[in-house]
């Protein structure tokens, strides 16, 4: 795939419609999704966050089928409590994930106003 994938769209096709993302998101989201998992793991909060999720999932196995298998069942108060502390701790590595394709942006960036200075 192409790394620099803003050089698939002519500005003519931005005037009618057929913007970068309309065209090319699935090839966007791909490149997004392989730098975060690229860059995710390198940090120790992130990987911190991912083993306390493991652990509460391996705990609570009527949890872990919740989200893994997308299974209802009757949860006791413990159980709704790590969902609960799932949830949170899936805030927290989305917050990290939103902040790493913000650095993802602003590097794309820089190598876009690179092209014309």
């Amino acid at each position: 795939m192409n790394e620099n994938l803003s050089e698939k769209i002519t500005e003519k096709e931005v005037l009618v419609g057929k913007g970068f993302f309309n065209e090319y998101s699935d090839e966007f989201l791909e490149y997004i999704d392989k730098w975060k998992r690229r860059n995710l793991y390198k940090l120790e909060e992130y990987k911190k966050l991912e083993d306390e999720e493991i652990k509460i999932k391996e705990k609570y196995p009527n949890v872990r089928n919740f989200f893994e298998e997308k299974e209802i069942t009757v949860f006791n108060k413990d159980e709704l409590e790590a969902i609960l502390e799932i949830l949170d701790i899936r805030e927290e590595k989305d917050i990290l994930e939103q902040k790493l394709c913000f650095k993802l942006g602003i590097m794309e960036e820089k190598v876009f106003l690179s092209e014309f200075i």
